[in-house]
């Protein structure tokens, strides 16, 4: 089977960031830039009336680094095009990588 190709950034963030991770480990190719590092382990907290999201765990990377504060790394790093720019480098490699995985499978 191909493996999927996964496009992150630096907008991806938290529960994108935990997917990306999990994805990767199950063999996706990360594409793209690093993540935005903001994913903290968060619990709802109540006491009477009031009620607080309170970080009390961390995900961790392949490595069992958090990803919190350190964002995940993509397999292929590719740079973002200026927003003014025409096309999708990131885009672009990202199909790039499936064309050839496809090429081989056939």
């Amino acid at each position: 089977a191909t493996p999927p190709v996964v496009l992150v950034g630096p907008d991806t963030a938290g529960v994108g960031e935990i997917l990306a991770v999990a994805l990767q480990r199950a063999g996706a190719i990360l594409v793209g830039q690093k993540t935005q590092g903001h994913a903290p382990y968060m619990s709802l907290v109540r006491d009477g009336d009031v009620a607080v999201w309170m970080p009390v765990g961390q995900w961790l990377k392949s490595d069992d680094e958090p990803i919190n504060g350190n964002g995940v790394e993509p397999d292929e790093p590719v740079e973002a095009a200026d927003p003014d720019a025409s096309g999708d480098p990131v885009l672009e490699r990202g199909l790039e990588i499936l064309a050839g995985k496809l090429e081989k499978a056939a």
